[in-house]
């Protein structure tokens, strides 16, 4: 019993089961672990990680949520990467002007700008479909 409770408050542990998981391409069973490990880093970086596993689940409302943490808790090594899957993530969610507003933030990032301005006018493209 005492691994267990070690890997329940120890949040490298937490990380460490969470990258196995995923490793092993058992995204569902890598939620708890790094939601878990998230919350107790002190960057948001473990919930861009997460929020890479929701994406990987298609499950974009949890990504969407995990990224908003991950950039609320700030600290990002790679904060145009958390832009950018913001961004896809509320793309998928059929949220334009949300995902427009993501992606433009991620396109003053030289390594994303062309990522971003690809997504930028599919999203004009379907806003003039719309109107």
């Amino acid at each position: 019993m005492q691994t267990s409770e070690a890997l329940r408050s120890d949040g490298g542990a937490q990380e460490l089961l969470g990258n196995c998981w995923i490793a092993a391409r058992e995204y569902a069973k890598a939620v708890v672990p790094l939601e878990r490990a998230a919350e107790l880093s002190p960057s948001g970086d473990l919930y861009v990680r997460l929020a890479q596993v929701e994406v990987q689940r298609e499950d974009w409302q949890r990504a969407t949520t995990a990224l908003e943490h991950a950039i609320e808790k700030g600290g990002l090594s790679n904060p145009a990467n958390a832009e950018l899957l913001l961004g896809i993530a509320f793309y998928s969610r059929a949220k334009l002007e949300e995902a427009k507003a993501w992606f433009e933030r991620a396109a003053s990032d030289e390594t994303y700008r062309a990522q971003a301005e690809g997504w930028l006018k599919q999203i004009d493209m379907e806003l003039a479909t719309k109107s």
